[in-house]
């Protein structure tokens, strides 16, 4: 498809010019042979060195412990009778409700996944996989959570 603009004639002589170079073309006989590129062997047989840039948080955190037991003067309930009298029934919930819980009775006003680590083992309850993307998803799924300034592993 050839498309011209302009004036008539200058239409009509570039136009009579493609047409002679349209019909003037042959195709030729043969088309060449394609050449196959040669691949060159590795330098040595040793396999090469790949880096892995590891990120900034542990996978699992290290728990930092805390105090999870009753108080003797009743103010502060044992973790366990806490979440019990709650019902959480997801992960988040239970999130929430060991932040809760650090923040009302241990006066914690931000809190480490390493808390959260050692809230779950005391609980005796299996932790989320990817840890660290469960906060993640629960920050960016909810409003419970917000990043702390104390590194990546801070809220």
């Amino acid at each position: 498809l050839i498309e011209l603009e302009g004036s008539e004639d200058f239409v009509q002589r570039n136009l009579n010019e493609f047409k002679e170079k349209i019909t003037n073309f042959q195709k030729p006989d043969k088309f060449p042979e394609r050449v196959q590129e040669k691949t060159t062997p590795p330098l040595s047989n040793k396999p090469t060195k790949k880096t892995i840039k590891t990120k900034a948080f542990s996978k699992n955190p290290e728990p930092i412990a805390f105090n999870t037991q009753e108080d003797s003067s009743n103010e502060k309930p044992s973790l366990k009778n806490f979440i019990s009298q709650k019902k959480p029934q997801t992960n988040k919930e239970i999130l929430v409700c060991i932040a809760f819980y650090l923040k009302k009775y241990l006066k914690l006003t931000k809190f480490k996944e390493g808390h959260i680590s050692h809230a779950y083992l005391d609980l005796k309850k299996t932790r989320p996989s990817a840890f660290h993307q469960f906060f993640l998803d629960t920050k960016n799924s909810t409003t419970w959570i917000t990043p702390g300034d104390g590194g990546s592993d801070t809220w």
